[in-house]
């Protein structure tokens, strides 16, 4: 029941408002007792803003070749140790 009506409050202030403006103290009020998960959705988007556009569709793209470099960053290194443990059966064959 407190979350409903924390959320209807919530509501009839959203639309007044303003990043970057002060806040009001009712707001700050609500805000330090928590954001119901319905306002959450609404307020962080407008509170910090998406000032580089990024569609969730650029995210994900961004977001795969991110894992891909890791991937690959991991092979990379794995292919650095095996080398590594070659290494001294290698310097053993060149001897013989």
């Amino acid at each position: 029941r407190r979350l409903q009506e924390h959320t209807e409050l919530w509501f009839q202030l959203l639309p007044n408002f303003v990043p970057g403006e002060g806040v009001t103290a009712r707001m700050q009020r609500l805000w330090r007792q928590g954001l119901p998960p319905k306002v959450r959705e609404v307020l962080w988007p407008v509170a910090i803003g998406n000032v580089l556009r990024i569609t969730p569709e650029l995210f994900e793209i961004h977001k795969q070749r991110a894992l891909d470099a890791r991937k690959n960053q991991e092979n990379a290194a794995s292919n650095v140790l095996i080398t590594l443990t070659d290494a001294p059966r290698s310097r053993g064959k060149e001897q013989s």
